[in-house]
């Protein structure tokens, strides 16, 4: 039975060109992932029509549907943090945070995590034990404000200059605005975004 159109939950990639750090992060969810699919207990048995289906758990899907946001954060959409929401909503108490916790903690992916979390629980009022509380050293309240403006104002509203030599001057203020977000998401400083950058696209697609 089709659930996710990936060949993994978390659709991961070996591919050199992305960030290394982000999918490491993804291939430790996943293998907790993996583990609790193969685990067939009675708790998550459902029958209907005489047809018995095993059903994921809230933690799995806990860690799934943040994973999967994960592969949407470039273009990411009221959409997400909804879905998000919902799910909360219906299984904020049945989740097993100490699994959440020891899944995330040490990753990068920790502060994303709590971010969203605490977002959905502040707009939604959702209860506060929705929260895993993830052991974080900072942890920046602004960053849920600033989540919430890239979602409604996710690039510069700057048109594509027709000159060639002034979309260099428009994809570094592009670059600019999305250093943050990319910075909160995969962890990587300037060097690392500009690096991974010329990595994916050739030189001339500056002058595109």
């Amino acid at each position: 039975m089709p659930v996710e159109n990936h060949v993994h939950f978390t659709a991961v990639k070996s591919d050199v060109y992305e960030n290394k750090q982000h999918y490491a992060d993804l291939n430790m969810v996943e293998e907790v992932m993996m583990r609790m699919a193969d685990c067939k207990l009675e708790d998550n048995l459902v029958s209907k029509d005489k047809i018995q289906l095993f059903v994921p758990t809230p933690t799995f899907n806990f860690l799934f549907i943040f994973s999967h946001i994960t592969r949407h954060f470039q273009g990411l959409v009221l959409r997400h943090l909804l879905d998000w929401v919902c799910f909360l909503k219906a299984n904020g108490d049945k989740y097993d945070t100490e699994i959440v916790r020891k899944t995330f903690e040490g990753l990068h992916l920790a502060l994303p995590v709590e971010v969203f979390v605490r977002l959905a629980v502040r707009l939604f009022d959702l209860p506060e034990n929705c929260d895993p509380q993830i052991n974080i050293k900072h942890y920046d309240k602004r960053l849920e404000d600033k989540v919430l403006e890239h979602i409604f104002n996710p690039s510069l509203s700057i048109p594509r200059p027709q000159s060639r030599f002034l979309r260099i001057f428009w994809r570094a203020a592009f670059f600019f605005h999305n250093y943050w977000f990319n910075r909160f998401i995969y962890g990587e400083n300037a060097f690392q975004q500009i690096s991974y950058y010329f990595r994916r696209n050739k030189f001339k697609h500056i002058f595109s």
